[in-house]
């Protein structure tokens, strides 16, 4: 399958990546920070470097993929709690 995660390799990304990876699938693995890239390929997953506003660029991330996980903090979305 092709998993595609919004998160980068935060608490959970850093988890569910690379076990996804080693169970045989296709994973990429969004994130702003471009120093991030190397770590993503290192653990076997496919970097996208971009950010969370641009929706064209996302809908490019998300097209194609069979599951796609958002982690979406509420400050960096726009939502106040």
């Amino acid at each position: 399958m092709k998993f595609t995660l919004l998160g980068s390799l935060g608490n959970i990304g850093r988890i569910i990546a690379p076990a996804l990876v080693k169970a045989g699938h296709d994973v990429t693995v969004i994130s702003s920070n471009t120093k991030r890239a190397d770590q993503i390929r290192q653990i076997g997953a496919q970097p996208a470097i971009g950010t969370m506003t641009d929706s064209d660029f996302l809908a490019d991330q998300f097209r194609g993929a069979d599951a796609v996980y958002l982690m979406v903090a509420a400050a960096s979305s726009g939502f106040l709690i």
